[in-house]
């Protein structure tokens, strides 16, 4: 089967748990090499979380601080998406739902409360492969994303809710473009190599 040019991800099926992986050409800066989790798609609109655009923060999970120094009990902060800057969020990886936490997917659980964080840790260690945390979160209203992917602004991957919490995320967008296929991999490296990637 020879690699496709192009793909029409509005025939590929997305919902809950799908990536939304951005194409390497110049379109919305705000969301330039960026792999999304999709957390909610529905009639009420959809939201992701961006998973790999680090910010220079971490918070405390102590007292939900904000600190731009790393440090025992503090964690990194993802640039969720533009709306809702203000706001954090996180997604947790668990078995039992914590209190206060919307269900996304198989065992991940989404929480943007003191409540649910504290509900969350005291019944498990916490580490990266279990948590992540984002300030804001990427908002389309009801129908906008379809329209979106019908007009083929994103690629996507089903089923991969559990990369929200892979090891590392830096190079994780060309990760993603080589798993669509070589041809895709080697688009992105020539983009972030362009001025325009700059």
């Amino acid at each position: 089967m020879g690699v496709k040019e192009d793909l029409n991800t509005f025939e590929d099926s997305v919902g809950v748990g799908s990536l939304l992986i951005s194409k390497p050409e110049p379109r919305d800066p705000r969301f330039l090499t960026s792999v999304s989790l999709l957390c909610m798609h529905d009639e009420e609109g959809s939201l992701a979380f961006i998973l790999n655009h680090p910010l220079p923060f971490f918070i405390d999970v102590e007292d939900f601080s904000v600190s731009d120094e790393q440090g025992e009990g503090r964690f990194p902060l993802y640039r969720g998406g533009p709306v809702g800057t203000e706001q954090c969020f996180f997604l947790m990886k668990s078995d039992h739902p914590p209190k206060d936490s919307t269900p996304v997917v198989e065992d991940i659980h989404l929480g943007s409360t003191p409540g649910a964080l504290k509900d969350f840790s005291s019944n498990r260690e916490l580490h990266d492969g279990v948590i992540r945390f984002f300030l804001g979160y990427a908002g389309w209203s009801f129908f906008q994303l379809d329209c979106e992917l019908s007009n083929n602004w994103w690629f996507t991957l089903g089923n991969r809710a559990q990369t929200a919490f892979a090891p590392k995320t830096d190079g994780l967008w060309l990760s993603m473009l080589n798993e669509l296929g070589p041809h895709f991999h080697e688009q992105g490296k020539s983009f972030i190599e362009s001025d325009l990637g700059a």
